[in-house]
């Protein structure tokens, strides 16, 4: 896991199928969220306050020429735009195959 930009951060987990990734994904989200971090950081935390929650997004992409970084961490940021998109506290996932030009259909947690 590494910071990516100011809000953003990277996990990398090679060999994982792409519904382990996005569970791991979904457990991260609940996990962040039951940690009830006030969006105002000088207050305690009252029941009607808003808390901290994450948006996250999972691409799987089968090694290949055609698979840069740049396209990988390019699908991975269309997949977190996708959650943010949906609704903030999701998770949205899909497989993508550069070499058939194809992208699977969007799934969500």
């Amino acid at each position: 896991m590494s910071l990516y930009e100011t809000k953003e951060f990277a996990i990398a987990l090679p060999n994982t199928q792409l519904e382990i990734a996005a569970a791991l994904a979904n457990i991260i989200r609940k996990q962040v969220k039951r940690l009830a971090i006030s969006q105002n950081p000088s207050r305690v935390v009252k029941l009607s306050e808003r808390i901290v929650t994450i948006s996250l997004g999972a691409v799987r992409a089968y090694p290949s020429p055609e698979i840069t970084p740049t396209i990988l961490i390019m699908a991975a940021k269309n997949a977190l735009a996708e959650s943010k998109k949906q609704e903030y506290d999701c998770v949205s996932y899909r497989a993508i195959d550069i070499s058939q030009s194809t992208f699977d259909n969007w799934y969500y947690y």
